[in-house]
């Protein structure tokens, strides 16, 4: 009898692993090309990099020989200085040397290379891109040392870590660096004396710094000049950050060129580092796509006023207003000094001389604010346009306030104004400015501001009733007479002590200049106070601050005056 052998047919499922097979075995053939065509080239770059050493070492030889020979032959007159010249050779071929030798013990030896391969194919993570991207920085190269550094933290940006800048090497004939490193920001270790600071103040920092051996190192070649990767190691020993974190890290948060040029404009302007930390991420569409954090503003904003702050402040302000002078015919200046620095300044530009034509009837004045870190005195003269709007028409710096500087003062102010005088003059009462203004200002009506006097009123009369009477004289429409008897009657109600008497006989020798029965058919706009100064020193203040350099509160000075006449040209307009 007969037996029919069975043949059944194979099965779906055997046929998608066999398939499944072939797949995962085409995979790992391509893979094993690439890492093979890796390893012809990582071979045929360590061929060329022995090719090189042994040059390198015959070089070396022969300048070595040519140095010994020249040794030699030197004569006796010059022997220390070609000594010197000599050691400087040898010392930099002998540093060559080291650097090539320990470029050829970096790289990996071909059986190395070929384990590598072979251990990575059986890996599952393993990445040839990886590789791929080491060779094509290793082969680099950079027309400077910041196009370097600037690829070198891109490439840190996108990989999750920081960079600084590292050790360099010069070249000690023509004094040029000739090697540079740049690292991972946690490369090395924190010094132990840091460490170990008994008397430390403030809590330390967290220790940042794990050796990090990460690091790309460039060398200048002086045939092409451009700048060639000598090693490159990217191997971290800690976690990298991750993306959303790396916008923090140092190298990654700085202020650019046109960031820099906005900022400083927007504190010319007086805007807070808060309002400019918000407008920066409006602008970028968000806080961490702003390209610095709050602590690079403040750094910058602070070094950027220090700039400022120069030795030479003086000379730096009377620079600009030469430049002025240059742009504007008319602007006068006068300026004076004492022991090398500056004492008194004075300026008014042609704008202001043309405004005091029309407008130089009557001048205020008073010297209450203090403008800059040296505790100089600003004594702006101002005036009332036909708008009712205070006008400028001169400023002065002083450093002191007496008699002569005061004196100085008002004759440049008639200098600068073809020596019109003013018909009358409102100031804040100071004693040394009403004697200039009598000795200067000849035939020229002043009057004290009756705020000021209220103020001093109050140092030496504490009864408000007989205080209240004390304002009704400033201000009340009466006679000469009528003035002489209310004052009598106000006086024998004043207390009796010294002070107050004192006070009562200064108040009354000048009461030709703040009672109403005396400067009432005088022409003062009817202005009886130095509110206007008053006003422009309470801008001044909010623009000024009192660690500005003299040079940088000048020119605040002037943007305000400009502001001011544009606020007039607008209402001319309307």
């Amino acid at each position: 009898m007969s037996t029919i052998e069975d043949h059944n047919p194979p099965s779906s499922g055997s046929i998608s692993k066999k398939r499944r097979r072939q797949t995962s075995e085409e995979k790992y053939e391509r893979e094993l090309e690439d890492a093979r065509v890796l390893l012809k080239m990582k071979t045929e770059q360590i061929a060329i990099l022995e090719k090189e050493l042994n040059k390198a070492k015959v070089n070396a030889v022969t300048r070595i020989r040519i140095v010994q020979e020249a040794e030699q032959q030197k004569p006796q007159m010059e022997q220390h200085q070609k000594e010197e010249e000599a050691n400087e050779q040898v010392e930099e071929v002998q540093e060559e040397l080291a650097a090539e030798s320990a470029a050829v013990d970096s790289m990996e030896t071909t059986d190395q290379i070929e384990a590598t391969v072979e251990g990575n194919l059986n890996d599952e993570y393993f990445d040839v891109a990886s590789l791929r991207e080491y060779d094509r920085i290793v082969n680099m190269t950079f027309a400077s040392e910041n196009e370097a550094f600037h690829f070198f933290n891109e490439y840190a940006k996108r990989e999750g870590f920081s960079v600084r800048r590292s050790s360099t090497k010069k070249d000690r004939l023509q004094n040029t660096i000739k090697f540079r490193q740049f690292c991972c920001s946690r490369q090395g270790l924190r010094e132990k004396k840091y460490l170990e600071m008994p008397d430390r103040k403030r809590p330390a920092t967290p220790i940042s710094r794990c050796d990090c051996p990460v690091k790309l190192c460039i060398k200048l070649d002086p045939k092409t000049n451009r700048w060639w990767v000598q090693n490159f190691i990217n191997d971290h020993n800690h976690d990298l950050t991750a993306p959303d974190c790396t916008p923090f890290l140092r190298s990654h948060c700085s202020i650019n060129e046109s960031q820099k040029c906005e900022i400083s404009s927007m504190k010319a302007s007086g805007i807070r580092n808060c309002q400019i930390l918000e407008y920066a991420a409006l602008c970028s569409g968000g806080y961490e796509n702003r390209g610095f954090q709050e602590e690079n503003l403040y750094n910058y904003t602070l070094g950027h006023e220090q700039s400022t702050m120069l030795a030479d402040d003086a000379d730096s302000v009377l620079r600009y207003f030469k430049e002025r002078e240059e742009s504007d015919p008319d602007f006068f200046l006068k300026y004076d000094t004492k022991d090398g620095c500056l004492n008194r300044l004075f300026w008014a530009d042609g704008q202001s001389v043309v405004d005091y034509a029309y407008f130089g009837d009557l001048v205020i004045f008073d010297s209450t604010y203090k403008l800059n870190r040296y505790n100089m005195v600003v004594v702006p003269f101002l005036g009332c346009n036909h708008h009712r709007s205070t006008i400028i028409f001169a400023c002065g710096i002083v450093s002191c306030e007496n008699n002569e500087t005061y004196r100085w003062l008002l004759e440049a102010f008639l200098q600068a104004m073809y020596q019109k005088h003013p018909e009358s003059v409102l100031t804040d009462g100071d004693h040394a400015m009403g004697k200039a203004i009598k000795s200067v200002f000849k035939g020229t009506a002043h009057r004290i501001c009756s705020w000021h006097m209220d103020r001093n009123a109050q140092k030496y009369i504490h009864d408000p009733a007989v205080l209240q009477k004390f304002k009704e004289l400033p201000s009340g429409i009466c006679s000469r007479e009528e003035f002489e008897k209310k004052w009598i009657s106000f006086a024998q109600k004043v207390s009796q002590r010294v002070l107050s008497r004192q006070w009562l006989k200064r108040t009354y020798k000048c009461r030709e200049s703040w009672a109403a029965a005396f400067v009432n058919k005088k022409m003062f706009l009817g202005m009886s106070s130095t509110q206007r100064s008053e006003g422009l020193n309470a801008d001044l203040h909010s623009h000024i601050k009192s660690k500005m350099s003299l040079g940088m509160a000048v020119q605040k000075f002037e943007r305000r005056l400009t502001h001011k006449r544009t606020k007039e040209a607008e209402l001319d307009c309307k």
